[in-house]
């Protein structure tokens, strides 16, 4: 008993550390407001991969033809983004693909959310060229539920455009995520 008492103790430290931390980055990276009261409660949260967009695993802001904006991920084979929407709830995540370099990039791009994997996963062709990866995933108990959710993307293929005279290696191009609770 006293080491499951223990386990709980490290557990709940562990819960309030993750909330921290996503807190903070999600502050650091300016999607949520600096609040003294901490967490702020938000249904849906959106993060435009667009000129002001930074992160090491995509390359620069790139614009299609019809005005869309979309960043090429492929520096890095996963990128963590942190969005306001709390644990504490199933949420979905939309991925909006604006581009993929071959079908074989499109198919090996996946999404986990909190380090879980999806609880059922969709995929979408819009009339805009657009892909939509949509991904439920269920609540987080404990303290680690007030974390804010951390949104995994993983690409299983990428291109080496070097022979092609072009210096980067491509997967997909993403134009939004939305995490929205459900």
């Amino acid at each position: 008993m006293d080491q499951e008492r223990r386990i709980a103790a490290v557990e709940a430290r562990l819960g309030a550390l993750e909330t921290t931390l996503s807190t903070l980055f999600a502050k650091n990276v300016g999607l949520v407001a600096d609040t003294a009261g901490g967490l702020e409660e938000q249904a849906s949260a959106t993060l435009w991969f667009d000129a002001a967009f930074e992160h090491p695993a995509f390359y620069a802001n790139e614009v299609r033809g019809d005005g869309l904006n979309y960043h090429w991920m492929g520096r890095d084979d996963t990128a963590v983004l942190t969005l306001p929407i709390t644990r504490r709830r199933p949420r979905r995540v939309d991925v909006y693909i604006a581009i993929s370099i071959n079908e074989k990039t499109l198919n090996a791009f996946q999404v986990s959310c909190d380090g879980r994997t999806p609880a059922s996963y969709d995929e979408t062709k819009r009339v805009d060229g657009m892909i939509v990866k949509s991904a439920t995933f269920d609540a987080v108990g404990g303290p680690a539920g007030a974390a804010y959710s951390d949104v995994k993307l993983s690409i299983g293929a990428k291109v080496d455009l070097t022979p092609q005279g072009d210096a980067r290696t491509l997967a997909v191009g993403l134009h939004k995520i939305v995490v929205t609770e459900l």
